[in-house]
């Protein structure tokens, strides 16, 4: 446990401090308080904090004043600076004068507290362990943690100076950066912060020792779903060897993590000072893996610099049209909006948008949509699930699970056109439309729809084609087809599963029913692989 000291001569501030968490549980415990700065300077002599959290408004001996006096006894607290909103000058000195952060004594919650003392105890930890390690007081897992600080430190330009250069990989006299991009992020959804901890470990773990039966290696947990691995490079032409451990990887992976990846390799890094050039070259790769999707190895060298240059150059571009998107809200036109979300995911392809300018432009269309369909129908309730669908896209590694997402908005957005569009179409097709939603998970015929609406087959066929200008049939299948493709995309279902579930004779007619009003099979559509030019909700044949 590392020692707290809280100093504030106000108590229900310490009371507020110590009680809105488990201190024990972040690894902290609380040692002492104090109620102004000079009492303050006597507990940190005599308990030797390792964090203290302290006022910098006190009256006799400020914060400020009070970390100045206890560094002039040769201690080193971690200091975090409690504020109110109109001290950011007092704010300003606390950080001077070597204060690590500042909290707002009115913004103090669990969560912002948590993460703060989270970053702390990593800090801590990280300075224990070097203490150790110099008293030559370390196990052989601490010497594996400080192999990947190390590497960490080197690729985020860190000044290593205090680090043993003994990690370097001195036998092969290079490394390269190993950028590995996982999906992991929707398995770590509803686990507790402990088992996200442990599975991160347990990938870390499975990826280090695939590389090390090819090369010395350290892999490191980057976070969220990005592990990097360093690779010992001995200036030979390695690319074979590579990619077979980058195929052992992805199926390593796939098999025991059920997870998709993509792997991207840095040029060789000569020495330390490179190491961060190098992490770069594999963030450059990040970008082009997004385009390519999962199961892809690329290799910096196979860049181009003009291809780099010019996506670094390229315009924002600004996809989102307001006054359509206007229009289409206030007259639900469903198939409208579905060329709409066609053309728009086309031009994200074309234009060839970075990730974050993909899932802003996405996120834009999405809000404008949402309050605008609030406001000309807020007397109904509309089925989308806007909110889990733009968490997907902050959260996507691809542009293609963007636009997976685009292509599922749209989908429900037009169930709902489709469902309270059309006022003067007639009860009878709008009943017919609420029969087929509510019954789409089981075989429908014309005879079904027509029987449970109390008409003739052939005057509902009639009735229907006329309002809707397509057959029943049709517009079942094709009600049918997006429903899979919202099984398939949010439920992550196999297809036989959705095959089965959509009441399909076979997974062989579902797969032919599919490509008939999708464009494409749905091994295609999971893939991505359709004609961006094509949109899956749109391509019907009717």
């Amino acid at each position: 446990m590392y020692k707290v000291l809280l100093v504030d001569d106000e108590m229900l501030v310490k009371l507020g401090i110590r009680s809105i968490l488990d201190w024990s549980d972040e690894g902290f415990e609380i040692a002492g308080e104090a109620s102004g700065g000079k009492e303050g300077v006597q507990m940190a002599l005599a308990l030797q904090p390792d964090l203290i959290i302290s006022d910098i408004a006190m009256p006799e001996m400020d914060g400020i004043e009070m970390l100045e006096e206890i560094k002039k006894n040769g201690l080193d607290p971690v200091f975090v600076a409690l504020s109110s909103y109109d001290q950011f000058e007092l704010v300003k000195r606390a950080m001077k004068a070597g204060a690590r952060d500042y909290l707002l004594k009115l913004k103090i919650n669990a969560d912002s507290l948590h993460e703060l003392l989270q970053g702390i105890r990593e800090d801590l930890d990280r300075k224990n362990l070097q203490n150790r390690l110099s008293a030559g007081a370390v196990s052989a897992q601490e010497e594996e943690e400080l192999g990947r600080l190390y590497y960490y430190n080197l690729m985020l330009g860190e000044d290593i100076a205090q680090m043993p250069s003994s990690y370097w990989f001195h036998t092969a006299g290079a490394a390269r950066v190993c950028y590995i991009a996982t999906d992991s992020l929707r398995l770590q959804a509803q686990k507790t912060e402990m088992e996200r901890k442990i599975y991160g470990r347990t990938i870390r773990a499975l990826i280090t020792e695939i590389c090390r039966e090819f090369q010395d290696a350290y892999c490191i947990d980057w976070g969220n779903g990005i592990f990097v691995a360093v690779i010992a490079d001995d200036g030979r032409n390695r690319t074979e060897e590579l990619e077979q451990m980058a195929t052992a990887i992805m199926n390593s992976l796939d098999n025991y993590g059920n997870l998709q990846s993509a792997i991207g390799f840095s040029a060789p890094a000569p020495e330390p000072a490179m190491m961060k050039r190098a992490f770069q070259m594999a963030r450059q790769i990040r970008e082009e893996l997004r385009y390519q999707g999962y199961g892809k190895i690329r290799f910096y060298e196979e860049l181009s610099e003009e291809q780099t240059r010019m996506e670094m150059e390229r315009e924002p571009a600004d996809l989102v049209d307001l006054d359509h998107l206007t229009h289409l809200c206030e007259t639900l036109s469903g198939g409208e909006f579905s060329n709409y979300v066609s053309g728009f995911n086309y031009r994200i392809r074309s234009d060839h948008l970075s990730l974050e300018n993909a899932a802003f432009q996405s996120a834009k269309m999405i809000c404008i949509m949402e309050e605008h369909l609030k406001v000309n129908w807020r007397d109904r309730a509309i089925p989308t699930d806007a909110g889990i669908i733009l968490q997907r896209i902050y959260r996507a590694e691809t542009v293609d699970e963007i636009i997976r997402c685009n292509r599922e908005y749209s989908i429900q957005v037009e169930m709902f056109f489709d469902e309270f569009g059309g006022g003067d179409a007639g009860r009878l097709v709008r009943d017919a439309k609420q029969y087929i939603k509510d019954h789409i998970t089981e075989p429908i015929s014309l005879k079904d729809v027509a029987a449970a609406m109390n008409v003739s087959p052939s005057y509902l066929s009639t009735v229907f084609s006329r309002t809707e200008e397509t057959s029943l049939t049709n517009y079942i299948n094709k009600k049918k087809i997006q429903k899979a493709q919202h099984m398939l995309v949010k439920e992550r279902l196999k297809i036989y599963e959705v095959s089965m579930m959509l009441g399909f004779e076979s997974a062989g007619y579902f797969a032919k029913v599919f490509k008939k009003y999708a464009g494409c099979t749905p091994s295609q559509y999971l893939e991505g692989r359709q004609d961006p030019g094509r949109d899956s909700s749109s391509d019907a044949s009717e």
